[in-house]
């Protein structure tokens, strides 16, 4: 039998200054925390459902979200001025 595919997983690193990128390219995974203006990864987007910038809890993207998610966090992950934003899986 083949291996299952790996979930992915987003996080993002320290530095992240707030700009936005990521929740406009890819609200679906994630939002700019409004009180210190730093993006996380959405709680709704991840299996263990807490919504942080998920660097130390690695939690896998949830299964059902929409096939672009990919194709967009690749996006952020491109454009973050901060490069601060990474998957793997």
């Amino acid at each position: 039998m083949g291996k299952a595919k790996a979930k992915p997983v987003v996080w993002i690193e320290e530095g992240c200054i707030g700009c936005g990128l990521c929740a406009h390219y890819c609200p679906t995974v994630f939002q700019l925390n409004a009180v210190t203006d730093e993006s996380r990864v959405r709680g709704a987007a991840r299996c263990d459902g807490v919504t942080d910038g998920n660097a130390y809890r690695r939690s896998p993207l949830v299964e059902g979200l929409p096939a672009t998610v990919r194709e967009e966090v690749g996006e952020v992950i491109a454009d973050c001025p901060m490069h601060t934003v990474r998957m793997s899986g």
